[in-house]
């Protein structure tokens, strides 16, 4: 994309897929990447849809959340990678797992754009052409309640 201004190279994300769409996390936000499994808890009324359950590492217990439906789509009927995010300062919910399709690895951001539009994420390119969207955990969150 002819659009996209230069911020820089090297920065490391993780890039994922889901349904088909490409999109990249700022390393410095992922802890860890792992299989989707966590333990569903008792649904409240005030309880997100994307809420999918709890998850235990390391003495923390993380708030499982679906990416799909984060981003306005269906419910994951499979989700074969989850992502622990580190805490960010400005999340409603202090420690995140993210449910994704899958990850396809850690490449560097080339270049990013915002999109044009101001709800949605900004657009980066990797390094072997494809243009995704980067998610920001705080913008991501921004738009949501969570009473959890």
């Amino acid at each position: 994309m002819e659009d996209l201004q230069r911020e820089g190279t090297g920065r490391p994300a993780v890039t994922l897929e889901l349904d088909g769409q490409g999109y990249a996390i700022d390393l410095r936000h992922v802890l860890r990447v792992t299989d989707p499994v966590w333990s569903a808890i008792p649904r409240r009324p005030d309880c997100p849809a994307a809420v999918r359950g709890v998850y235990g590492y390391v003495g923390n217990l993380y708030t499982v959340f679906d990416l799909s439906i984060l981003l306005g789509g269906a419910a994951q009927a499979a989700a074969r990678a989850m992502l622990l995010l580190r805490p960010v300062p400005g999340l409603p919910v202090a420690r995140v797992a993210l449910l994704a399709g899958v990850t396809t690895g850690v490449m560097d951001i080339v270049d990013i754009a915002p999109s044009g539009l101001p709800a949605a994420h900004p657009l980066a390119r990797l390094p072997d052409g494809r243009v995704v969207a980067a998610l920001d955990p705080v913008r991501l969150f921004s738009a949501h309640y969570f009473g959890v």
